[in-house]
């Protein structure tokens, strides 16, 4: 009994780090989803947004404008859905920087995410093309790649994470291991062995070389790595992810719509073809 209780206890101390970057991602995300809501419904007819509502609009309008480009204008309710994409991926990585894990680096997430993606192939498939969707299955080949866009989105956004944060953890060791010969003479391997307690003789030894990490090279250097692999990265593997997961339910839309986008350069909404008609018969009949 108690052998299991320790292996439970280190089960749990093993994904300590990915639960608490879920949570706080969870309650970042939804702070402010929640200040958004409320600057809207506080806000005056008359009155122009202003601040960061201004930046959390043009990126609903930039979401939307790709949704209508990709699955067609009567999908705009797919925009949460979207934004909730953006969102989670882009602060999983942001929060990275503060020390946590990107949630990015756990496949059960990346899994999820792009499970929900390959069900709802089929479910706009089956949905607008009937039992003709089916039909393609008559293929042998289609039986098996029928499973690429999960393999692909989850194995796409888990490898280019987790490579970001393996060659920041490669280049943070090579300095810890410099800094830690330079001090003491142990050689860089032999500092490195210690911190990651190869040994087993000293736990502690992370602790005891954490001044190693300080140094003029890494206060210059290590923020612009930063900055690509935490914020370029992950805003990039966010679009990709999105725009990704709409062109596959696209392929299963196949409806002739107007893909003109909702918004003009001047950040107006257009006006759809029929209401243009429409204001021309009443002008006309006048």
């Amino acid at each position: 009994m108690k052998v299991l209780s320790v292996d439970v206890t280190e089960s749990l101390w093993d994904i300590l780090p990915q639960l608490t970057s879920i949570i706080l991602t969870t309650i970042i995300v939804c702070s402010i989803c929640v200040a958004y809501d409320i600057k809207i419904r506080r806000l005056k007819s008359n009155h122009p947004i202003a601040g960061w509502l201004v930046l959390v609009n043009l990126i609903i309008r930039f979401v939307e404008d790709t949704i209508i480009t990709s699955v067609g204008r009567k999908r705009l309710y797919l925009t949460p859905y979207i934004l909730y994409i953006y969102a989670y991926i882009f602060t999983a990585s942001l929060i990275s920087i503060l020390g946590f894990e990107s949630l990015a680096t756990s496949y059960t997430v990346t899994l999820s995410m792009a499970m929900v993606t390959f069900l709802m192939i089929y479910f706009y498939g089956i949905k607008i093309q009937k039992l003709v969707f089916f039909k393609k299955y008559i293929n042998p080949v289609e039986l098996i790649t029928q499973f690429i866009p999960l393999i692909s989105l989850s194995f796409r956004l888990f490898g280019n994470m987790v490579a970001g944060s393996v060659i920041l953890l490669l280049i943070y060791s090579f300095t810890i291991g410099i800094n830690g010969n330079v001090a003491t003479g142990k050689g860089i391997s032999g500092v490195i062995d210690e911190i990651w307690n190869t040994d087993g003789n000293n736990p502690y030894a992370e602790y005891k070389y954490f001044w190693s990490g300080f140094d003029l090279g890494s206060i210059i250097v290590f923020p612009f790595l930063h900055m690509y692999f935490d914020l370029f990265d992950g805003y990039l593997q966010s679009l990709v992810f999105a725009n990704l997961t709409l062109a596959y339910w696209g392929e299963e839309v196949h409806e002739t719509e107007d893909a003109e986008p909702l918004y003009n350069e001047y950040g107006k909404q257009k006006q759809t073809t029929k209401k243009i008609k429409n204001k021309s018969a009443a002008v006309a009949a006048n």
